[in-house]
């Protein structure tokens, strides 16, 4: 598992400091089946080829994150690394990698519940991403995205992030679902990855 990878993932989900209740997480979080991913909750569909991607288990996840937490940023509460722990709703890695240091490209997906913050919409919530990144320990630089402003009937907003120490680059993509932002993350180092990232994401479709 990548550090880096986990590092920028837990850089987005401290800009809300509430904690969901057990009760939205549960009712939230999603089914997997088979390769197709349905979270009638926040009302979307996505599919991926399951021998192509491992997912990751949430255990593993919540492992990684308050050393992630610590290791990107200089003053992190209890309170922001319990929200770290709640909010993944999928995470996938690429099963196999060819890179000599282990990376793999991965495909995520966040709920952050904005209730109650001045985080309003998914705009706002890029742009928040943004001013945490000035805070944190990572030499990065933020591109133009190249992604539309509605995909496959979802409004969303987006922003790239290239990490100079890694080589490697992530997508954020927003939208806003009930009282949530929801995003996905696709963090990869080339264009071969990142079309691999895209078929995962341009199956979206409401339900």
């Amino acid at each position: 598992m990548q550090k880096y990878f986990y590092l920028l993932l837990f850089s987005l989900l401290i800009i809300s400091c509430k904690k969901n209740s057990e009760e939205d997480l549960m009712y939230s979080r999603g089914i997997i089946s088979e390769g197709n991913y349905t979270n009638n909750y926040f009302g979307f569909t996505l599919n991926f080829e399951p021998q192509t991607w491992s997912i990751v288990n949430k255990d593993i996840v919540d492992s990684l994150s308050e050393n992630a937490l610590e290791n990107v940023f200089d003053n992190v509460d209890e309170e922001t690394v319990e929200v770290s722990e709640s909010n993944p709703l999928l995470v996938l890695n690429k099963t196999f990698s060819d890179s000599e240091d282990g990376f793999t490209s991965s495909f995520t997906i966040i709920a952050e519940d904005i209730r109650g913050n001045t985080v309003l919409t998914a705009h706002d919530y890029i742009e928040a991403l943004k001013q945490q990144l000035l805070f944190s320990n990572i030499d990065y630089k933020i591109n133009d995205s190249e992604y539309p402003k509605i995909i496959n009937g979802f409004k969303v907003s987006s922003t790239n992030i290239f990490y100079k120490e890694n080589n490697s680059f992530q997508d954020f993509i927003a939208f806003e679902s009930k009282r949530y932002c929801v995003s996905f993350l696709l963090t990869y180092r080339n264009l071969s990855e990142k079309k691999q990232l895209k078929k995962i994401l341009y199956t979206l479709k409401q339900n």
